[in-house]
Formats: C-alpha cells, sequence, structure tokens
C-alpha cells in the first residue's frame, strides 16, 4: 500500500482503506453529534437550554484552538512511523472511550454538575478527535499530487462519510425501539458508534504507510507559517466558502431533532428515517457531483450544486405544522446540495 512519487496512481485498497477513517468525524461527530447531542442533553439528561447551547458553544471555541497545535505539532514529530501515525494509534482508543461518555446520564449529578461533566466530556473527546483526525486529514494531500486523483480519494471518504452515516440514520430507530427508553438507547448507540470509530483508525495507523518525500523538517517557524497563511487570498476565500456552506448546514443540524419531532409531528423514535433519506438521496448524487467536478471548473461544479441545497433549505420555512411528508420530500431533494457541501472545495 505504499505510494511513491513515481506511482501517482493509487490503489482502490488504499483509497477504501483510508476512507473508512472518516467513519468517525462525519458520523460521529459529524451527523450523530450535531442532529441529536444539543436534543440528548435537553430532552434526555435534562440540562437546560441555555446552559446546553453555552456549553456546545465553548466546546466549538476549544476546538478551534486545539486544531492549528496539534497540526503544528503533527508536522513537526519525526519517529520511525512518521509525523501522522503515531497520533492516529495513540489517539483510537482514547476517543472511542471519551465519544461514549458523552452519552452517558450520569446518577446523581443535576444542575452545575452534570453540566460540568458534559463539558469535560465534551473537552476530552474533541481534544482526541483532533489528536486523530487532524494528522488523519494532513495524509490525503500527501497521498497524491495530483488534483484528480484528489477528488476521487475524496470521493472515497465521503462516500464512506454518507452511506455509514445512512447506515447509523437506519439504525438509529432500531436501536431506540429496542430499548425501553432513549436515555438506554443513546447510552448503548454511543458505545457502539465509539468503537466503530476507533477501530478504522487503528487500522488505518497500522496498514498504511507515510510517504518518506513528505517526511523532510518544516523549513518554516509556527509564526512564519501563521502569517504566509493569513495573507493568503485563497486561504481566505476557501475559508469563507467552507463556513457558508455549513453554516446552513449546520443552523439545520441545531435544530433537526426539535423540528422534525415538535414542529412536523413525527416520533422521536422515527425522527432518523428523515436523515436516513438525507443521506441516502446524497449517496446517489455523490457520483453526479464527482463527474461535475472533474468536467467544470471545481469551483463552478460546487456553486451549481449547492444552489439545490439553498432552494431546498428555503423549502423548510413553507412546511405545515404536523405535516410529515412534506419533510420527507425536502429531504429527498436536499440530497445534490449536501453531496456538493461534502466534497466542497477539499481537492482543489
Amino acid at each position: 500500500m505504499t505510494t511513491s512519487a513515481s506511482r501517482p496512481r493509487l490503489s482502490r485498497w488504499t483509497k477504501l482503506l483510508y476512507g473508512l477513517g472518516e467513519f468517525g468525524p462525519s458520523v460521529a461527530g459529524g451527523t450523530i453529534i450535531p442532529f441529536y447531542f444539543l436534543f440528548f442533553l435537553t430532552d434526555v439528561a435534562g440540562v437546560r437550554p441555555c446552559v446546553a447551547g453555552t456549553l456546545l458553544l465553548v466546546a466549538r471555541i476549544w476546538d478551534a484552538l486545539n486544531d492549528p497545535l496539534v497540526g503544528a505539532v503533527s508536522d513537526r514529530t519525526r519517529t520511525r512511523l512518521g509525523r501522522r501515525r503515531p497520533y492516529i494509534l495513540a489517539g483510537a482508543v482514547p476517543l472511542a472511550i471519551t465519544y461514549s461518555l458523552l452519552w452517558i446520564v450520569p446518577h446523581g449529578l443535576t444542575g452545575t454538575s452534570l453540566a460540568l461533566y458534559y463539558l469535560g466530556a465534551d473537552f476530552l473527546y474533541d481534544l482526541f478527535m483532533t489528536i486523530v483526525t487532524g494528522p488523519f486529514y494532513a495524509l490525503m494531500p500527501e497521498l497524491s499530487l495530483d488534483s484528480d486523483e484528489r477528488t476521487s480519494i475524496v470521493t472515497y471518504r465521503m462516500a464512506t462519510s454518507i452511506i455509514t452515516g445512512l447506515g447509523a440514520a437506519v439504525a438509529l430507530p432500531l436501536v431506540f425501539n429496542a430499548f425501553p427508553d432513549l436515555k438506554q438507547g443513546f447510552l448503548w448507540a454511543g458505545a457502539a458508534v465509539g468503537i466503530l470509530t476507533g477501530v478504522p483508525f487503528l487500522l488505518i495507523g497500522a496498514l498504511l504507510r507515510e510517504r518518506p518525500d513528505f517526511q523532510a523538517p518544516p523549513r518554516l517557524t509556527i509564526r512564519d507559517s501563521i502569517r504566509i497563511v493569513l495573507r493568503s487570498r485563497p486561504f481566505w476565500l476557501a475559508m469563507l466558502v467552507g463556513w457558508l456552506a455549513w453554516l446552513a448546514i449546520a443552523i439545520v443540524e441545531a435544530v433537526f431533532a426539535y423540528y422534525v419531532v415538535y414542529w412536523s409531528g413525527i416520533p422521536e423514535e422515527d425522527s432518523a428515517i428523515v436523515l436516513a433519506i438525507i443521506l441516502g438521496s446524497a449517496a446517489l448524487f455523490l457520483p453526479l457531483v464527482n463527474a461535475m467536478a472533474g468536467r467544470l471548473e471545481k469551483k463552478w461544479a460546487f456553486v451549481a450544486a449547492t444552489a439545490t441545497w439553498a432552494g431546498t433549505h428555503a423549502l423548510l420555512w413553507f412546511v405545515p405544522p404536523a405535516s410529515a411528508v412534506p419533510v420527507y420530500v425536502v429531504g429527498a431533494l436536499a440530497g445534490l446540495g449536501v453531496a456538493a457541501a461534502h466534497i466542497r472545495w477539499r481537492p482543489m
């Protein structure tokens, strides 16, 4: 599975193995937490809504701070295993454990102590997620220098993201219905997803090999690197595109469970069906988005596809209360835009 500069085309096995690592950040952290964690905190664990929202805000600030630090440390690491694999291997098991801790309702804790528990668990989970996924994502541009090949790598990753997300969305109602209450359902679902998050990273760290031509010490200091990045106009444009693309999705994610349950009238245990429809539609549209990126200039392919997301997002405002069918229809229409947001500008 070793890749060299003389062989620009990566094997399907290498792409598939690397793509499996997307389960954790996309499904565990990028689907289940955004769609269900706030709902879990308020309606299952009993945390006050204003406190729960503040906890998530503080945790996201912590995430913004630790990301560049982990990246800088990984870039400057020199070991026999390389500069990415040691962190992926070391963080995989703690990541699985701390993710599981998020979905426990600790006995005897209430009020401030309960809020502090979830804040601490989220801080630890986010730290280990960064320790693992920072080096994991840094591997992608180092696997190939070819733009189209990078698009293919991202497609494997995003296919894993959407397909496993679809599987999780289908499985969640089954898990919830298998237990007498949502507290136990979230507990066991969190444990299972935590394990499924850690295992792929253990395989990636053990089986993939880093390219030796990317192991040279960085020539720039951390301060110089930050200065160059902040002065880069393409960086700011890419950041703006990414921020705008995911802002709309993040808003939908935050209110998803509340909207589905309290506005549309869909039962709590069936709310994941809507998520399954969205991800299933996105999985079907993913090859189309990849083909558009190959035939058109990537930015215009992104603009064309995500324009559909804006339209379907607007349709949510016109869905009447206690109407489940229109929600299912809008979820299916959102697939093209969601697929484009997943691939977006990463390979450019």
